[in-house]
């Protein structure tokens, strides 16, 4: 054990203490126990420089009485306590009790040294006896600080007396003393024939070091675990959990040869079992049969004699299963990783009481000092590998799990952190937990901390389960190796668990010694044998009477509102620690905002006027995309990166929806902030009127449907990069569909019979963002809605009187072209069946919009058919249509007047160069334009049995009443509802978020492309999706 100079001429300084306190005659026993201390416990070679200085020390100590020799020895053992661990203070004083035993003259050394170094006075005591020649092997008047292996059943202790461990081929052997939770130490009795980790342990005490063993010549073994393990064992019957595997059996779909082959265990409470086995021999399908990930084809997996095959072990919440990836946030601390995964594994406690739980898990973990420090990724270390695997494995303690699960806990770890965690897994199977590890290339004294190891072998076949250290034994037996019973090093006690592997995988050398392909022992041979071993024994249809099994208690998740609540501030917390994240999220919209207002600005050099803008109407489409841009971005990594952490909290029975809502709680604040900088900045840089709440809350909605869609894209793929490949692909169509790039009338079929949007572009949430824009700033500008319903009554009665009234009175006119001649022509008999149908649909139009009813006596529907239409029915046609002109031209009259009205107003008000200023400032000609419609080409076209206006759409009022329209229709028609269009369009962003909600909480995107998937692969009936 290496010990520095330092610490050591302390210890020679004790040591010479000791001797200086007894008489002459025993002074050169206790050099010979310092010499004994220096080879044995230290293992130096070269002990005369020490024996030296401690000669030296004495000669300088001889002459001191006694009192000062205690005051000078605390003194040293005061220094000895601040440099030496626990384990080896403990061993010092041993090694001085043991130096010159029932030296009445050393009373008052050896008390103050325990004072001094913290240690129980009753530890001087009980090792004196220890270690004294008359010792009591029968046990009587020992305590429960020793052991004694006996006859009878170790059964559980009622009173005072020593543990006891049945095992009568050692009856009388030997004794132990645990003298501290970290130092045992081992004596053999007179006369017995033992070894100690395979070599002759003498006489005297001895240390008794995590995976010792104890043997006989008759090869009977004592391993560290049950001694430990008898320790362990309290007054009255301790509650313990039995896992237990019944024929165990696994395959993966499409590779029969793959998964676990018929496994069956007992384990219980205060085991460490390690797993191994080569890459690809079953080690994770364990872990996943075990956690219920993965349902097995047969066989049964029982927790205390209750069937949880079905996975139930996690929902009672006494499994924990610690991942060998990272499960940690990197922009939290080490404390508040802690902390929010205790509030979602232990609701029933306070707040305060959480905290206080977490503090004391951190310093079980020696972990307290990095409790405030971020965690940071694995390449951006703030804290060492070891405290990030300490802290995973914290994060399912502070749980108390009865079960713990751990997979690959030393991966990537140095030899000093491997030691670390297992010692710290070690003590969990100490406190009575059943720990099971899948373990990969352990190291000599990492192998000897377990207690019982399960190895497996190519495709999951299981081929033992026992002791650790018996395992080199029974593999060296099974393929007749020299040394077969030779475990450990017999000078160091090393092991090397690497001859497992190279036993079991040994390869049949060719002619000239080289290893060929083919296995010397087949997989299936090692099975068989594993199968017909004396350890395999069938699963009881009950649990050992002996045993009392604990009482398993279905934990209840916290509720939906407490789930939320942890989420949203873990992920507040978390986002807003990162500082990159902070930038990203306040620098993006303003980028985007300075950029779209500079470029779409223009007049540079001139006078910027908002009126002469043409670039308006580009600046608000390019908003809606920047718009959409922002929410896929924000929302693109959100579940992507959290994808494991979900994993390890599925255990825990979690509601999907409540961690969902808080994504969108989050988003909604993000977005929030991130379209207010860019509405405020691009407004004033463009000078549109302040009034900017509205353009505000439209891009807002845009952005946060986005949201939803980088949602589906983060929960739907496992790659962060073909996650944000995807955003400029489906940005893509959202420029091309959001209406200015093509026009839609392109779109529409020529029979349509109606202008309406196109429904592929109906689903871009671009094109209501920019339809809703260019409307709230044409209707709803400071200049123009003073006007906006009289102007629009005025260029639909100007539309209607000029334009639309015309076409009708030529659909009535029609059948009497002359050019026509129906009867001897099918074609122009088709041509006027359907101008006839357009002019009864279009005299309904009108209709609805005068007042007037067309049909009178003489004139109705079946007046417009072919045969039946005269020229009596053209000139009643004529006369009504008339008369609705001249209601149009009345209503255009009053709304001209209304208007000019008003406008004289406020020429009054503000004079006329004030009125000019104000509709410059306020009113933009290009939007304008947009909104009318104005185009070269035909202004009304007949498209299927309508009359299909291409201008004025601001003026053409919708006529479905199921919310769609042109597009800059001045109203949504919703059942008899009128909408203005902006409040509509904002309204559909939300359902189109709504149902992308409900689509990411249903996983419908990943459930499709799983089922195409499956659709064209062979499926894998026996495993269940880990979600």
């Amino acid at each position: 054990m290496p010990m520095t100079e330092i610490t050591l001429n302390a210890v020679l300084n004790l040591f010479a203490i000791r001797a200086a306190s007894a008489p002459d005659s025993l002074r050169e026993g206790v050099r010979e126990r310092a010499a004994s201390y220096l080879r044995d416990h230290l293992g130096l070679d070269a002990i005369q420089p020490y024996l030296e200085l401690y000669d030296l020390a004495l000669d300088m100590q001889s002459e001191a009485p006694a009192p000062l020799l205690a005051e000078r020895g605390a003194s040293v053992a005061a220094g000895l306590g601040r440099q030496a661990s626990r384990q080896e203070q403990v061993s010092v004083l041993a090694a001085l009790i043991e130096a010159s035993p029932g030296v009445d003259r050393c009373d008052a050394l050896l008390p103050a040294l325990a004072e001094a170094l913290s240690l129980p006075q009753s530890l001087i005591s009980g090792y004196s006896l220890f270690c004294g020649g008359d010792f009591p092997w029968d046990g009587e008047g020992l305590d429960d600080r020793f052991l004694i292996p006996v006859d009878g059943d170790a059964t559980a202790r009622s009173g005072a007396g020593p543990r006891t461990l049945h095992r009568p081929q050692f009856r009388g052997s030997f004794a132990v003393f645990r003298a501290d939770e970290s130092a045992w130490f081992f004596r053999t009795a007179p006369g017995s024939e033992l070894l100690l980790d395979g070599v002759p342990p003498g006489t005297g005490t001895h240390p008794l070091r995590q995976g010792s063993v104890i043997s006989n010549r008759m090869r009977d073994r004592v391993h560290f675990g049950e001694i430990a393990a008898a320790f362990s064992i309290s007054s009255g019957l301790a509650p313990v959990h039995v896992l237990e595997g019944d024929h165990l059996d696994f395959r993966y779909g499409g590779a029969p040869d793959k998964g676990l082959h018929d496994f069956s265990f007992s384990a219980r409470g205060g085991e460490l079992v390690a797993v191994m086995g080569g890459s690809g021999s079953g080690k994770t399908t364990l872990l996943s049969l075990l956690t219920g990930s993965l349902r097995p084809r047969s066989g049964r997996l029982l927790l205390d004699g209750r069937d949880v095959t079905d996975g139930s072990m996690a929902r009672c919440g006494v499994v924990g299963y610690v991942p060998q990836d990272d499960l940690l946030f990197e922009d939290l601390t080490v404390f508040e990783n802690l902390y929010y995964s205790a509030r979602l594994g232990l609701p029933g406690l306070s707040d305060s009481e959480v905290r206080e739980r977490c503090r004391r898990v951190l310093d079980e973990l020696n972990q307290l000092d990095t409790a405030d420090l971020r965690v940071g990724s694995p390449l951006d270390k703030t804290i060492s590998g070891g405290q990030r695997k300490r802290l995973n494995i914290a994060l399912e303690l502070v749980r108390r799990p009865a079960v713990l699960l751990v997979d690959e806990p030393t991966s990537g770890l140095s030899s000093a952190d491997s030691v670390n965690v297992v010692s710290l897994l070690k003590a969990q199977s100490a406190a009575g937990r059943l720990v099971i590890a899948v373990i990969h290339q352990p190291s000599s004294e990492v192998y000897k901390m377990f207690d019982r190891l399960w190895m497996l072998d190519e495709g999951g076949r299981p081929i033992y389960d026992g002791n650790p250290l018996d395992a080199l034994v029974h593999f060296r037996s099974a393929s007749y190796r020299a040394g077969e019973q030779e475990y450990a090093c017999p000078r160091c006690g090393n092991v090397n668990p690497e001859q497992l592997f190279e036993i079991v995988e040994e390869r049949v050398p060719d002619e000239r010694g080289l290893p060929t392909g083919r296995r010397r022992v087949q997989p299936e041979e090692w099975h068989r044998l594993y199968l017909d071993s004396a350890a395999v024994a069938a699963v009881p249809d009950r649990v050992d009477e002996r045993a009392v099994p604990a009482e398993v208690e279905t934990r209840t998740p916290p509720s939906l509102k407490e789930q939320f609540a942890v989420f949203f501030a873990r992920t507040m917390k978390s986002r807003l620690a990162n500082r990159s994240y902070r930038i990203s999220v306040l620098v993006q919209p303003l980028l985007l905002a300075l950029a779209a207002g500079l470029l779409f600005r223009g007049s540079w050099g001139a006078e910027y006027v908002l009126r002469d803008n043409v670039n308006l109407p580009g600046y608000y489409f390019i908003s809606s995309v920047i718009a959409v841009f922002l929410g896929m971005a924000l929302s693109a990594d959100e579940i992507n990166r959290d994808r494991r952490i979900l994993e390890r909290e599925r255990l825990l029975r979690l509601s999907r929806g409540a961690y969902l809502a808080s994504k969108f709680a989050w988003l909604l604040l993000a977005a929030a902030v991130q379209t207010a900088l860019y509405t405020v900045i691009g407004s004033a840089l463009l000078r549109i009127p302040p009034s900017w709440l509205t353009p505000w809350w439209i891009l807002f909605s845009t952005a946060v449907c986005a949201s939803m869609i980088g949602l589906i894209l983060s929960d739907s793929l496992a790659s962060a990069s073909a996650i944000h490949i995807l955003i400029p692909v489906l940005l893509a169509p959202q420029i091309m569909l959001g209406g200015p790039a093509i026009s839609y009338d392109e779109l529409i079929r020529k029979d349509a019979g109606d202008r309406n949007v196109p429904l592929v572009a109906e689903i871009m949430p671009t094109r209501w963002a920019y339809e809703a824009l260019m409307a709230d700033h044409y209707r709803n500008n400071p200049f123009q809605r003073l006007f906006f319903r009289d102007e629009i009554d005025e260029t639909r009665g100007e539309y209607l009187a000029d334009l639309y009234i015309p076409e009708v009175r030529g659909l009535a006119s029609y059948p009497f072209s002359p050019t026509l001649d129906a009867a001897g022509n099918p074609d122009a008999a088709a041509r006027i069946a359907g101008r006839l149908t357009a002019l009864r649909n279009e005299l309904d139009n009108l209709e609805r919009i005068t007042g007037l009813e067309w049909c009178e006596e003489g004139l109705g529907d079946e007046s417009l058919v072919p045969g039946a239409y005269t020229r009596e029915a053209q000139r009643a046609v004529l006369a009504w249509l008339k008369l609705a002109e001249e209601r149009v031209n009345q209503d255009r009259e009053a709304a001209s007047e209304r208007r000019a009205g008003i406008e004289s107003d406020l020429r009054a008000r503000l004079g006329h160069s004030g009125f000019e200023a104000f509709k410059n400032r306020s009113f933009n000609r290009e939007v304008e334009k947009q909104m009318l419609g104005v185009r070269a080409g035909d202004a009304i076209v007949l498209s299927g049995a309508r009359l299909v206006p291409r201008v004025l759409p601001v003026a053409i009022e919708p006529e479905s009443r199921l919310g769609r329209a042109h597009l800059f229709a001045p109203f949504k028609r919703l059942g008899d509802m009128q909408i203005p269009t902006a409040p509509f369009d904002a309204g559909v962003l939300w359902l189109m978020t709504a149902l992308l909600a409900l689509a990411l909480h249903l996983r419908l995107f990943p459930r499709a492309a799983s089922a195409l998937r499956r659709a064209g692969t062979p499926a894998t009936p026996h495993s269940k999706s880990m979600v």
